[in-house]
């Protein structure tokens, strides 16, 4: 799939700012240098925390320490933990929706319920500094919450944003959409870019006849009337569509799948994070075929690490992996 980032796409956020959310702030995101040094202070202690490495299975069942499963029906398909989200201590945010929790998983123990959501919600993202957001595209409603579970508001979500693919919370409880045209709105402000660098730059994901890129975008200014591209990284010769998890400094990760018909079809996914400035690669990891079902979001990045979420027969998969220093990565290999 080929995304024009230049497309004009101007999407009315602004009733975001006359919603009623208690204790957050309707401030713009700050992308100035504390936020940076703050996550990054966050990402370097959870990389003694956890393995860097890490890989557990979470059983199917209705127990506190299971997660639920809807199997694959005549007329039904299945369902389950729709989304992971990632502190910045490292551990895993599950969004186990038909139980109508979020559990926290670490590397040991099972999994322990740290909200209550609606039984709806198929969405979960987290800030820097642990506080998270549930999210409900069929009551166009979002729900944040303190580090520790407690409720701190909750807001609408226009339904008027219909290419809406996910919300992204940011410093002091701000709420950003993220629409399929790779842009970011924030109560009423728009910026061209799916994740931004410390200064503003967005990044943006380009596929065109196979070859996966990675744009780095300067925003449109008084001077420039529309963003330009100061950046580009080759990311896959062979891609179908790619998109981007997310950012951490100038550390962005991208999931490419290829399909291919020969003349059965299949869909392979690989997680690709990089220095988006140099380009250098520091971590490929190979995904392998989707599981019994598709999570709406299975890829996560947040306290120096990226997760994933695979459901298989035997409980949902999950992985982590700590995102090395760009210093030690090596030259993309597209």
């Amino acid at each position: 799939m080929a995304h024009s980032y230049l497309t004009p796409f101007a999407w009315a956020l602004c009733a975001l700012a006359a919603v009623p959310l208690a204790a957050c702030s309707t401030a713009a995101p700050d992308h100035g240098s504390a936020s940076a040094e703050g996550a990054l202070g966050q990402a370097q202690s959870a990389q003694t925390s956890l393995p860097a490495r890490l890989m557990r299975t979470l059983p199917w069942g209705t127990g506190e320490a299971e997660l639920r499963l809807r199997p694959r029906g005549v007329e039904t398909l299945a369902a389950g933990p729709d989304a992971v989200a990632l502190t910045p201590a490292g551990d895993a945010l599950v969004l186990d929706r038909l139980a109508g929790r979020v559990v926290q998983v670490g590397a040991g123990g099972g999994p322990r319920t740290v909200a209550t959501v609606a039984k709806d919600a198929q969405d979960l993202t987290a800030a820097a500094d642990g506080s998270f957001a549930a999210f409900s595209p069929l009551q166009a409603r979002a729900w944040i919450f303190q580090p520790d579970g407690t409720p701190a508001g909750e807001l609408d979500v226009p339904r008027t944003l219909t290419m809406l693919q996910r919300l992204s919370l940011g410093p002091s409880h701000t709420v950003q959409a993220l629409d399929g045209y790779q842009q970011a709105m924030s109560l009423g402000s728009q910026r061209e870019g799916a994740a931004f660098l410390p200064g503003g730059r967005g990044l943006q994901c380009r596929v065109q006849d196979g070859v996966a890129e990675l744009w780095v975008v300067e925003q449109p200014s008084a001077e420039r009337e529309r963003a330009s591209v100061v950046a580009r990284q080759p990311l896959s010769k062979d891609a179908s569509s790619a998109r981007i998890v997310g950012a951490e400094g100038t550390l962005a990760c991208v999931r490419i799948e290829t399909v291919t018909s020969t003349p059965k079809i299949s869909v392979e996914r690989r997680a690709l994070c990089l220095d988006a400035l140099s380009g250098q690669v520091i971590l490929d990891e190979q995904l392998g075929r989707p599981g019994l079902y598709a999570p709406r979001t299975e890829l996560a990045m947040g306290g120096g690490r990226l997760g994933f979420i695979l459901p298989t027969a035997a409980g949902l998969e999950l992985r982590s992996w700590r995102l090395p220093d760009a210093a030690a990565s090596k030259e993309v290999t597209p």
